[in-house]
């Protein structure tokens, strides 16, 4: 803020600021206050008055100024925290199946946290960020807004921690997808959407449903090769749903490649923490299917992959993922120990 103050006897010599109405303030030579520290959202009062240059110590009366920081725009503040370790470039400039999408190590990966919890959760104790920690996977670019409704500035959030391990379908072949699917019933259902123990009212009611890939992810070419984002976006379901699974492609686009293997247990959209075993060592559903009637996994040692061995009534892993409406604002830096906090 710039601050004006006139003395036609002896002229101004410093401006002054306080949070306290008595007692000395922040004093300078100039009118071009900068208040630093301020939290978003947040109403704060200022004491602000002037000293005259014939003694440098008479002051003006002194005046309150009352005013509330704006919230911050989520895009804008994602961009604001868009590296993580070491300065490491995380959030991707460039869009990738109609994602700027976090990529990289589970070390480099440290800045896209967000707590979606009650009014006030903020996720500090072990219980609050198993039932309330989610990670992003990336922003919306707009290109699918004509065809799974996904807008323009929307993010894709997966729950940091498995919510538990649960059949893909109740039968061994996938004779399904997964507008029929078991595990997208229990979802969308009790099992977690309306589950108000995981699942706060006030973020359900920020989440839109939308359309998804079926999949259908065949090794027409070797793993080394972009197969999975380019035949995974074709069918959609034929339903909108609020709550879905990764991608296979969202697990291929997470990791740095290592040598000529696209694939990692360093991937940070790995499980390397928090399954529900006390090992960890389970694999993970993807909603994805394979073309032969199996479904993409996610081995527990990082591999991307429809194991034969590994039908759609085995009991794995799932993270539930949905998009996040655009409108939202948040305060944080998106780490683990403060994580980005949605602000009504």
């Amino acid at each position: 803020m710039t601050v004006t103050a006139n003395d036609t006897t002896s002229g101004i010599t410093q401006y002054c600021y306080s949070q306290n109405s008595s007692g000395e303030g922040t004093c300078q030579n100039n009118g071009s206050i900068s208040l630093t520290k301020l939290q978003a959202g947040t109403e704060y009062t200022y004491y602000i008055y002037a000293k005259d240059k014939a003694s440098n110590s008479g002051i003006s009366s002194k005046y309150n100024y009352t005013f509330k920081t704006k919230l911050n725009n989520l895009i804008d503040y994602l961009r604001k925290y868009e590296k993580g370790a070491n300065g490491v470039q995380t959030l991707q400039t460039d869009e990738v199946n109609g994602l700027y999408r976090y990529k990289g190590t589970y070390q480099e990966v440290d800045n896209n946290f967000i707590c979606l919890g009650p009014e006030g959760n903020t996720c500090q104790t072990d219980d609050d960020k198993n039932k309330y920690m989610y990670r992003i996977i990336g922003i919306a670019d707009g290109s699918e807004s004509g065809t799974l409704g996904i807008d323009k500035g929307q993010i894709k959030v997966i729950k940091a921690i498995s919510i538990g391990r649960y059949q893909w379908h109740n039968s061994s072949y996938i004779d399904t997808d997964w507008d029929a699917a078991d595990l997208q019933k229990k979802l969308n259902n009790t099992l977690f959407y309306n589950n108000r123990s995981l699942l706060d009212i006030r973020i359900r009611n920020l989440i839109k449903s939308v359309k998804w890939y079926k999949g259908d992810v065949k090794f027409s070419c070797d793993i080394s090769f972009e197969c999975p984002p380019e035949q995974e976006v074709s069918p959609l379901t034929d339903n909108s749903y609020p709550i879905g699974l990764m991608y296979a492609s969202d697990y291929y686009n997470s990791w740095t490649y290592v040598g000529n293997q696209p694939y990692s247990t360093n991937s940070w959209l790995h499980i390397t923490h928090g399954a529900t075993t006390s090992n960890s060592s389970y694999s993970e559903w993807t909603m994805s299917k394979y073309g032969d009637g199996l479904v993409w996994l996610v081995h527990y040692l990082g591999v991307l992959m429809a194991d034969r061995d590994e039908r759609a009534n085995t009991s794995m892993e799932i993270r539930p993922i949905f998009y996040l409406v655009n409108t939202i604002k948040v305060t944080g830096q998106g780490t683990e120990e403060h994580p980005f906090i949605i602000n009504s």
